[in-house]
C-alpha cells in the first residue's frame, strides 16, 4: 500500500520518467481498488498506456478489406506461400477453399490498399504487422458483417477439424454491468497479448482465426444491485 506522495518518492528514487510514473501510479491504485468500478477505471488507464504504438488503423476508405472473410486470410497467407502467379495454389490453401479468381482479386485489393508488398523473393510482406479498426455509426455494419462471417467459420470448424486442431470453449456466469465492462477490457488486453506473441513467432506455418464472444443470455434484473 503506497500513498500518492510515496509513489512519487519511489518514482524519483529509481529515475522514472513521466509516462512510467503515471503507469506505476495507476498500477498501485488498481491493486488497491476495492470495487469493480474503481478497478475498471484504473485498468483502462493501464491499457491505454500499454497500447502498442505501431498498430495501423484501417481508414474508412479501406473498409472494402472487410467485405469478405478471406481478405484477412489471404493477407497473412501470402507471407507464407511462394505461389508466383499460381492463384489456384493460393485459393486451395484457404479453409474453406476459395476460387482462383477470388484469390487473385484479393491480392490485387491488398496491394491497392497497401496492406502487402512484394518481398523480392517470390512472396509478400505485410506493410504493417498489425492493423485494427475503430468504427461507429453506419461503418459498424461492414465490420459486423465481417465478424458474422468469421462466426460462421467458427461454427463450421466443429465439423471441419478434429478436436485437437481447434479450441472451442464456453462459460456461463452471472455478473453486473460494471464487471461486464471490466471483462471487455480484460479481453482486449488478452487479444493484444496474443498479437504480440504472433508478432514474435519467427516460424509461422499456418493462419488461424481467434474469435471470442461475450453476450447476455438473459434479461437484466433491474431490481438487483
Amino acid at each position: 500500500n503506497l500513498t500518492k506522495s510515496s509513489i512519487a518518492q519511489i518514482a524519483h528514487a529509481i529515475s522514472m520518467n513521466t509516462v512510467e510514473e503515471s503507469y506505476f501510479e495507476n498500477l498501485v491504485y488498481f491493486n488497491q481498488a476495492k470495487t469493480i468500478a474503481e478497478k475498471t477505471l484504473y485498468y483502462s488507464r493501464l491499457l491505454q498506456a500499454r497500447k502498442p504504438k505501431d498498430i495501423e488503423k484501417v481508414k474508412r476508405d479501406n473498409f472494402e478489406y472487410y467485405s469478405s472473410w478471406y481478405h484477412s486470410v489471404i493477407r497473412e497467407l501470402v507471407t507464407l506461400i511462394e505461389f508466383g502467379n499460381d492463384y489456384r495454389l493460393l485459393a486451395e490453401s484457404t479453409i474453406p477453399a476459395i476460387t482462383p479468381r477470388q484469390a487473385q482479386d484479393s491480392v490485387t485489393l491488398l496491394k491497392r490498399l497497401k496492406f502487402i508488398e512484394p518481398d523480392g523473393e517470390g512472396k509478400y510482406r505485410l506493410s504493417n504487422p498489425v492493423i485494427a479498426t475503430w468504427s461507429e455509426g453506419p461503418d459498424v455494419f461492414a465490420i459486423e458483417k465481417f465478424q458474422q462471417e468469421m462466426l460462421d467459420l467458427a461454427r463450421r470448424s466443429f465439423a471441419t477439424f478434429p478436436r485437437q486442431e481447434r479450441l472451442n470453449a464456453s462459460t456461463t456466469f452471472n455478473i453486473s454491468k460494471e464487471t461486464f465492462d471490466f471483462f471487455k477490457m480484460k479481453t482486449r488486453e488478452f487479444r493484444t497479448e496474443l498479437l504480440e506473441l504472433a508478432r514474435l513467432d519467427e516460424n509461422p506455418d499456418s493462419v488461424y482465426q481467434f474469435t471470442f464472444n461475450l453476450f447476455p443470455v438473459s434479461r437484466r434484473n433491474e431490481k438487483s444491485k
